[in-house]
């Protein structure tokens, strides 16, 4: 996407020799002030799309055509504390029933709830004050496991790791461990990147940009 607008495209390749033509162009009217749309994630289902907008200190989410992937705005959300300044992705639970967004100059970690219409409701804010300490510092990047019991997230500042538990039914997280640089024996963690999970959920990657390594758990 540009500085100020979110461009949508199908999923499915257009041609059979899987080229892609861009087709709708959505202007980035419903959002004021900065925006800089970050990240478009799609829901599991296909039906719903959920921008974040990393200074307009919001997210949008959407209803997807199944048929065409043409999106159709169904409303945006910004926490009253602002807690979503610096967001740059947004993560789907594998049930598509909650979507997680971390804020990286917020220090937050930010649990909705997304409706079968596509309607945001907001559940959580895990950050500094919540916590106690610094482990979001610099939230960067999280992942969800393949059966959606746990959600991983690294942090610059913090040169952390650190894992949540997942409640079923609310979505909400429960801090059960952090690991940091130069504790413990972990090393490489200076500068954590987006963690990635094997697709059966036994090991975490986290690539370190000054590190030069990727750190396996």
């Amino acid at each position: 996407p540009s500085a100020n607008q979110v461009q949508s495209a199908p999923l499915a390749p257009a041609t059979a020799d899987g080229t892609m033509t861009p087709f709708d162009l959505l202007p980035s009217t419903h959002v004021t002030g900065p925006t800089s749309p970050s990240n478009i994630a799609i829901s599991p289902s296909g039906n719903h799309a959920v921008v974040t907008w990393q200074y307009g200190e919001r997210v949008t989410s959407y209803t997807r055509n199944s048929q065409d992937g043409r999106l159709t705005l169904v409303g945006s959300w910004a926490t009253a504390n602002s807690t979503l300044w610096g967001a740059r992705e947004a993560v789907f639970s594998p049930d598509g029933n909650f979507v997680y967004v971390p804020a990286e100059y917020d220090d937050a970690l930010n649990v909705f709830a997304i409706s079968s219409s596509g309607v945001l409701s907001f559940r959580q804010v895990v950050n500094e004050a919540s916590l106690g300490n610094t482990d979001l510092d610099g939230i960067r990047g999280i992942a969800i496991s393949p059966d959606g019991s746990h959600l991983y997230a690294t942090s610059r500042q913090g040169k952390t790791l650190t894992v949540f538990s997942i409640d079923a039914l609310s979505g909400q997280l429960t801090l059960i461990q952090t690991l940091r640089n130069g504790i413990d024996g972990v090393t490489s963690l200076t500068v954590p990147s987006e963690p990635i999970i094997s697709p059966d959920g036994t090991a975490v990657m986290v690539p370190s940009a000054n590190g030069f390594d990727s750190l396996f758990f």
